[in-house]
């Protein structure tokens, strides 16, 4: 797995990677030193992605982009896909 984190006050589409212990020290202070600026938000991608070419949702971009707004506001899919609902993650 691949640990990435989003900059303090930056867009999410700017994520830096974890290569080191001494790069998540770096992070850990620097959070620790903007705190009241807001909340640590860290991503895990895995570290050798698996493709599969029969998605149950389109590759089209719009759809990519709107699972990637999902996944970061903490909206989960339940149900089959046929009947699909949104509820939020309560895992904070």
């Amino acid at each position: 797995m691949v640990l990435k984190y989003q900059l303090v006050l930056e867009d999410l589409d700017v994520l830096v990677s974890v290569r080191s212990d001494e790069d998540l020290k770096h992070r850990l202070d620097e959070y620790d030193c903007l705190e009241s600026e807001g909340k640590l938000q860290c991503f895990l991608f895995p570290s050798n992605p698996i493709f599969i070419k029969a998605q149950p949702f389109s590759s089209n971009p719009q759809q990519i982009e709107q699972r990637y707004f999902e996944a970061i506001n903490g909206i989960v899919w339940s149900g089959s896909f046929a009947n699909v609902k949104l509820s939020r993650s309560t895992a904070n």
